[in-house]
Order: structure tokens, then C-alpha cells, then sequence
């Protein structure tokens, strides 16, 4: 027999493809009303008019197929309770089951009774994990956080008996609104024209609604986001109609039975926070009882805050720790609400007269909150992609391993959640724009790594030793450009690590196979490429190895330093040395500098070429996975793909300007070009191919291309939306005017406003604990220095921004040089 014929009819078997029979949603009475609308939304776009609800006890003889849900009749018959007894907290149970003829698919789930999560929800969040489970397997996808993706038809499984449980008690969604995000202006109370925009605020609420369901999809139970403000619009910022909206979307949250937070920084002012203390004059203790007092009056659940005045700078360490103290105690005892303090990975600070209780030294600023009222949790936290145990050359460091020291030095003396990245943004990755599932594999990573930690029992010190940790909390910065698989891994693995599974590249298989499921045949291949370009860029990015060999030091040897966006601020950190947020480069000036280290053709040119030929070739390996995938995950896959490419043009662009330099330079002494001007044009020609697919990939954005990609004012320091640089790819036009023009100001193409990022608007006279330049006016010095270098100079440049929109090519590029022109 056609071996064709018998794989089909084994499909048969093992699922319904839903035709004519009627399907019938069984509710219990009491299920949550407005994720009840939600489902009930999501199966109609697919089933039209072929399924029909019933709440409480339904009489089988009306339909052939029944999803019960909740504690209905049959859902108890098929389920029982001691069973869900066994799983404990947010655990459930989907069972099938033929009753009368009928096939009946219960679902049944067990409310959260974890402390600290959200005691006042009556929703049955299990229950909901549960159901939002079935729904995948029946074919809906839960990727993009703002768009589900919807099957062809419904897919009813033949035969299904699973039962899940969380492995972390806390499974918390950071969205960083310091940047500016999709979500960033609905969630500080602005609409689409700014803080008196009620009606518009209003219109935007359904894509909260959309997000919250996704949360639930990938069994997620806290949210919590940045609240800013600015002097421009100060009076909205502290207002009771803020209140207002902000409790609105709290509610929002209950109705899924999410817990809902919020980030107020204690006196951390960077990127427009909405800080507790305004005022350094002795009433700090009362102003951070008053903001409490505020953000509870909200709504909101539990509180974060930021240590400092900013990521470098602090206050003394005893003002520091009576401040964390007076927040976390207040909440605790005044409203039984807690307050987590971020630790930070930045290095260099010390904490004086308090020491580290494991080396006896001074301890790291960052770990003051060891010394913190139990009161207080921590959310010890890592930046960019690297994993715990990877090189990391960035905020001054090495490695990660000090954080990881710490959160084992914790666990069991106070709440521990663990705090990566799925996205840093700034010029990192998202907005350059370039895709890197190194993300989603290292978040993988780390949360098996700290699994096995638990299981091995690295984690507590002394009577506490063999502790866990509560969860994990991760900072997301956006979702387009397929950035919505690094967090759907990410989300995922802190309720699942899969440690079962020993085999680290199996069970990354296992997890991308299953998120990709919508591409339906074509997702098979397509985990298999992904899984090959990220190991491609732990080779390449992280470690800079190359043909299996690692360089002697990654400084300045590694493709993330080349293949990401480097602004002004970047080139500063380079050439001070003082706060390097990134890792460092040669740069394509210091090319032109003969005993500049390392050497280009030696250490730099290998991982370069390195990172062309491998991103071009896997992105035309996953080019082809696009005749198999289905017409339901057509979208997804044409984003994946489109992101996968623009990596690989954006690694071949910086490629080919590096050797455009080096051609120079290597005749410099003939004055012949070489192969400069071909290699000048592949780079152009790069980046022209790259507008091509950007305004491409645009077409997909989920949200107002003006909102997240246009050149406007919005409550964070930055004037525009957080994918202007990918839509303006002025990243790629700096580089490629570096390499062409080799501008002496440090302030090329600025468009940052670096006082207001780092204080916000208005005057910024430093605080009188910072050393040297304590009482400073650096608002007022900022004018002193332009006015007396004058508007023309690099200064102005580099010292503010430009108040209309930048455009590119800069300053007519494309005509020079003129050999480039004659080629």
C-alpha cells in the first residue's frame, strides 16, 4: 500500500480535521468572563458558524465533539479531583475521553495559591493554561504577543491525556517602557496624541487585552512595566487621572488572573523615570512612603526599584540601603505588597564598610540589597544575550559570573527571581535591525543551568543551602523582526526547562519544534536551520571562533562588536574607556591607524569574512523551507526569513567596508585602490537591498508603522519609535560614512539627547554625593559649552539632538568618493 495513503490515514486517526461536525464549548458557570469572549473569539474566526457554547452541564446528544472546561459535569467525570490535588498550583489536566459516542476533551485547572503572585484573583489561572494549550493543540499559534496566529482549519486531537505543573512559582513579563516600545505609551497613560488623549488611550486598550492572552498562552503570571515621566507633562504624570487609567489596565490583568507591577526607581532619574524622590532634603523616607502610597492607590500588586542615580553613579551606601529599606518595609507592613530591587551587572562600584560575605572584601555596589530587610527581594540581572557562563565583554565586565555568585548567595535568605534579556535594543540587535535566536537559546540555557544548580545544590549558603530560587523575570524590548520567538522560549522554559532531557541541542529541538508547529511541514526544517544559525553565532558573536579556532582574546576579535549599531555614545565609551556598554571594536577610523590593535588582516578580517559566508548561506537555506511551510504560518515564516537575511546583508555590508579601508590602506603608499571601489559597491549595494526588505518587513508590523517606527515625541527620552534606526537604518548610512568620509567628531550623526536620556528634561544639577562634579549644573554647562565653542561645533553635535527628522544618505554620501562612481 502507498506509503503516502497510510501516513495520511494515521493523521486521520489521530486528529479530527473539523468539517461539518458541530463542535460544542462546554464553559463551567463561573468561568472568567473576559478570556471566555477571547476564546470564544478565536474559535469562531476558524469555525464560523459551526460551533455553539453552552455554560454549566450540556446535553451530549447536540454535538459529536465536546470541549468541557472547568468544574463542569463531565470535565469532573473525566478528571478527577485528586489528581489535580497531586499537581498543586496552577497545574491542570487535559484528558479525552468517548462518552455516549461523543468525543468529549476536558479541561480542568488549579487556581494560583502560590504567595506573592495575586492572592485577590479569582480567575482560575491553571484552568486558563490549560485551555490555552488545547487551543495549540488544535492548531492556534501563540507567538507575536499582539497577533495569534489562526489554522486553516480546526485540528480536534483523536487522543490526548497530559498533565502539566510550573517549575518556578513566579513567571514574570518585564516590558522595558523606558524604551519605546509597541505597548510603551498606552501602558504610561498616553494615546496616540499624548497624555490628555483619553479617547485615544481608550482605543488602544484591546491590544492590552491581546497581549494578556498571550501571557496566558505561554503560561506567564506577572506583568510589570517602567511608569516615566517628564517636566513637559509633570501634572499628568502624577495625577489622579493617570490613577485612573493605570488601574484600568491593573483590572485588565485580574481578568486573567495575572499580577500586575510596577518598575518606580527610588532616585535612579535615567530615561524619564518616575521616581520616589524628587528632592534630596531630608524628607526622602516620607517621599518614598508617599509614592507608595500613589502606585498602591493605582492598583498595582508589587513594586520594583532600581538602585543609584543611575546604572554608574549612587548615592552613599547608607542612604541607599535606608531608602530600599523604608520601600520594602512600607509596602510590606502598610499594604502586605512586596518590592523587588534589580541588581545590576555593572561593575566598579563598591559599597564601603559593607562587606561581601564570601570574599570579605567591600561588596559590589549592585549586591548592597544583600544587607536589605528580608522584606526585599532581588532580581539579580544580566544584559544582552550572554548566558551565565559565557564570556561577556560589556558594562565593564567579563562575565556574568559574579550575578550568578550572588543569586546563589541569596536563595533562601529573601525572593529570588532571575532577570535576562530577550532584547537590549539601544544599538544592540532589534533595531539595527538583525535577528538573534542566540537569545532564546542562551535564555534556554541559563534557566537549565539554574535548574540544575537547584537540583545539585549550588544554591543557598549555610542553613540555607539546597534553597531555590522563586522564578524568573525577563525584560523584553520589543517583538517585531522575529524578536517574539526569543521571548516565547524564554517564557516557556521557566515554566518547563525540560531537565528530563539531558541532551541540551535535543531539548532546544524539541522546544522550537513545537513553537514553530504553525509553519506546519515546513517546521521541521525550518527548527533546523534556526538551530544551525545559532550556533553559528555562538561561534561567530560570542567567541569570535572561526573554523573551531577561538582567538587568543575576544576583545575586539568577536562579530557582535561589528555587526551591531554603534551611535555616538558607543564611539564615546570607546574612546573613554569610562562606561563601556557593549563590546569594543576597531573601528573603521582606527583602521587608518597603522599600529592600532589588533590587527585587521590577522584578527579582525577572519571573523568577518566568517560571519558573510555563514549568514548568507543559512539565510538561503531557510529561503528554501518557504515551498513547505502552510498558508497559515505564511506570515511568520516571511518575517523569520526576512530577518534572517538582513542579518546576513548587514554582515556582508560591514565585511565589505572593512575591506574597503584596508584596500585603501594597503595602497596607500602606490596610490592604486585595489579592489576598494568593488568592495565599496558590494556594501552599497547591501544596504540598498536592505531598505528593499525593511519596508518589506514594515508591511508586517502588528501595530501603527509611525507609532514604533516614526520620528515622534513620546513619554521616554528618545524622539522616536524604538524601530526608527531599522526603518532610517542609520546605523548601516554611519558606518558606511565612516568608511568613505572618516569624520573627526566624535558627534557624527548624533540623534540622541544625552542630558535628557540621562536626567531628563529640564535642569540637572548633580547630586551633591557624587564625587568631583557633586552641585554641577549640567544642563546650564551644556549651554556654556556650545555658546562658547560655538553652534558649528562638534559639541553641538554631540550634545544634542536634531530637532527635525534626520534623512539619509547624510550630507549627499552616495556622491563620493569619485572612484566609486567611475567603478
Amino acid at each position: 500500500m502507498n506509503k503516502k495513503f497510510l501516513l495520511l490515514v494515521l493523521c486521520c486517526c489521530m486528529s479530527f480535521c473539523f468539517a461539518k461536525e458541530t463542535l460544542l464549548l462546554n464553559f463551567e458557570n463561573n468561568f472568567s468572563s473576559i478570556p471566555k469572549q477571547r476564546i470564544e473569539h478565536l474559535i469562531s474566526s476558524v469555525a464560523k458558524d459551526q460551533f455553539h457554547i453552552v455554560n454549566g452541564d450540556p446535553q451530549l446528544a447536540q454535538s459529536e465533539i465536546v470541549i468541557t472546561m472547568g468544574d463542569t459535569f463531565y470535565a469532573k467525570k473525566i478528571i478527577a479531583q485528586f489528581e489535580l490535588d497531586q499537581l498543586g498550583s496552577e497545574g491542570f489536566i487535559i484528558r479525552t475521553q468517548q462518552i455516549d459516542g461523543k468525543h468529549v476533551i476536558a479541561v480542568r485547572g488549579n487556581m494560583n495559591t502560590e504567595k506573592n503572585v495575586c492572592a485577590s484573583s479569582k480567575v482560575n489561572i491553571g484552568l486558563l493554561y490549560g485551555v490555552y494549550s488545547l487551543l495549540e493543540e488544535m492548531g492556534f499559534g501563540f507567538l507575536h504577543p499582539l497577533e495569534p496566529t489562526l489554522p486553516q482549519k480546526l485540528n480536534i486531537p483523536r487522543q490526548i491525556d497530559t498533565q502539566q505543573k510550573p517549575y518556578w512559582p513566579i513567571r514574570a513579563w518585564h516590558l522595558h517602557t523606558q524604551h519605546p516600545l509597541e505597548l510603551t505609551d498606552m501602558l504610561n497613560g498616553w494615546g496616540p496624541q499624548g497624555p490628555e488623549d483619553r479617547v485615544g488611550w481608550e482605543s488602544t486598550l484591546p491590544e492590552w487585552d491581546v497581549f494578556l492572552e498571550w501571557m496566558i498562552a505561554n503560561k506567564q503570571n506577572r506583568v510589570e512595566w517602567v511608569l516615566l515621566m517628564a517636566s513637559s507633562w509633570q501634572q499628568f504624570a502624577d495625577s489622579r487621572e493617570r490613577q485612573e487609567r493605570l488601574k484600568i489596565l491593573v483590572e485588565m490583568g485580574h481578568n486573567w488572573g495575572i499580577a500586575v507591577g510596577v518598575d518606580a526607581p527610588i532616585i535612579l532619574r535615567q530615561q524619564h523615570s518616575w521616581l520616589m524622590v524628587r528632592q534630596v532634603d531630608g524628607t526622602e523616607i516620607q517621599q518614598i512612603h508617599n509614592a507608595i502610597d500613589w502606585l498602591h492607590q493605582a492598583g498595582f500588586d508589587y513594586f520594583e526599584v532600581e538602585m543609584g542615580f543611575s546604572e554608574f553613579t549612587h548615592p552613599t551606601s547608607e542612604k541607599m540601603l535606608s531608602w530600599m529599606n523604608a520601600a520594602s518595609m512600607y509596602a510590606q507592613n502598610t499594604y502586605g505588597k512586596r518590592t523587588y530591587v534589580k541588581i545590576h551587572c555593572s561593575q566598579h562600584q563598591k559599597a564601603e564598610g559593607y562587606k561581601d560575605p564570601e570574599t570579605g572584601e567591600d561588596i559590589n555596589f549592585n549586591f548592597l540589597p544583600y544587607y536589605c530587610d528580608q522584606s526585599m527581594g532581588v532580581l539579580p540581572h544580566t544584559v544582552q544575550f550572554y548566558s551565565l557562563t559565557d564570556p561577556a565583554p560589556t558594562y565593564n565586565g567579563k562575565d556574568f559570573s559574579e550575578i550568578r555568585r550572588y543569586m546563589q548567595m541569596e536563595a533562601g535568605r529573601r525572593e529570588v527571581l532571575w532577570y535576562p534579556e530577550t532584547a537590549y535594543w539601544v544599538s544592540f540587535d532589534i533595531n539595527v535591525p538583525i535577528f538573534l535566536p542566540i537569545y532564546a537559546e542562551r535564555r534556554f540555557f541559563d534557566l537549565r543551568l539554574i535548574a540544575q544548580d537547584e537540583l545539585d545544590g549550588k544554591m543557598g549558603r549555610g542553613a540555607h543551602a539546597g534553597s531555590r530560587i522563586q522564578g524568573q523575570v525577563n525584560f523584553s524590548s520589543g517583538w517585531e523582526w522575529g524578536y517574539w520567538l526569543n521571548d516565547v522560549v524564554t517564557a516557556r522554559t521557566s515554566w518547563d526547562p525540560m531537565i528530563e532531557e539531558k541532551n541540551h541541542d535535543v531539548a532546544l529541538a524539541k522546544m522550537l519544534q513545537k513553537i514553530l508547529a504553525p509553519l506546519g511541514d515546513g517546521s521541521h526544517s525550518a527548527t533546523h536551520t534556526i538551530i544551525r544559525l545559532i550556533k553559528a553565532q555562538a561561534d561567530l558573536l560570542i567567541f569570535g571562533k572561526v573554523n573551531g579556532k577561538s582567538p587568543k582574546s575576544i576583545e575586539k576579535r568577536n562579530g557582535t562588536a561589528y555587526i551591531q549599531g554603534y551611535d555616538t555614545w558607543m564611539d564615546m565609551s570607546n574612546l573613554t574607556d569610562a562606561v563601556v556598554v557593549c563590546p569594543k571594536k576597531k573601528g573603521l577610523i582606527d583602521m587608518r591607524n597603522p599600529i592600532d590593535d589588533p590587527p585587521y588582516d590577522a584578527e579582525v578580517k577572519p571573523v568577518l569574512r566568517a560571519m558573510d559566508e555563514r549568514f548568507n548561506a543559512l539565510a538561503d537555506e531557510f529561503a528554501m523551507v518557504r515551498g513547505s511551510v502552510s498558508p497559515s504560518g505564511q506570515k511568520i515564516y516571511d518575517e523569520l526569513n526576512d530577518a534572517i537575511r538582513i542579518t546576513a546583508l548587514r554582515a556582508r555590508q560591514v565585511h565589505n567596508l572593512y575591506e574597503t579601508v584596508d584596500e585603501i590602506m594597503d595602497n596607500a603608499w602606490s596610490g592604486e585602490l585595489g579592489k576598494a571601489p568593488q568592495r565599496l559597491a558590494e556594501a552599497r549595494r547591501c544596504l540598498d537591498k536592505a531598505k528593499v526588505v525593511v519596508r518589506r518587513q514594515e508591511q508586517r508590523y502588528r501595530v501603527d508603522l509611525h507609532r514604533i517606527a516614526g520620528w515622534r515625541y513620546n513619554p521616554t527620552a528618545y524622539h522616536y519609535g524604538y524601530l526608527w534606526t531599522a526603518h532610517s537604518l542609520v546605523y548601516w548610512w554611519r558606518d558606511e560614512g565612516k568608511a568613505v568620509d572618516q569624520p573627526a567628531s566624535p558627534g557624527y550623526l548624533n540623534f540622541i539627547d544625552p542630558v535628557d536620556v540621562a536626567n531628563g528634561e529640564g535642569e540637572w544639577v548633580i547630586d551633591d554625593d557624587i564625587p568631583i562634579i557633586g552641585g554641577l549644573n549640567i544642563t546650564q554647562l551644556r549651554k556654556e559649552l556650545i555658546k562658547a565653542f560655538g553652534n558649528d561645533s562638534f559639541l553641538k553635535e554631540l550634545l544634542t539632538r536634531p530637532k527635525e527628522e534626520p534623512q539619509y544618505p547624510q550630507n549627499n554620501l552616495r556622491s563620493r568618493p569619485e572612484w566609486c562612481q567611475e567603478w
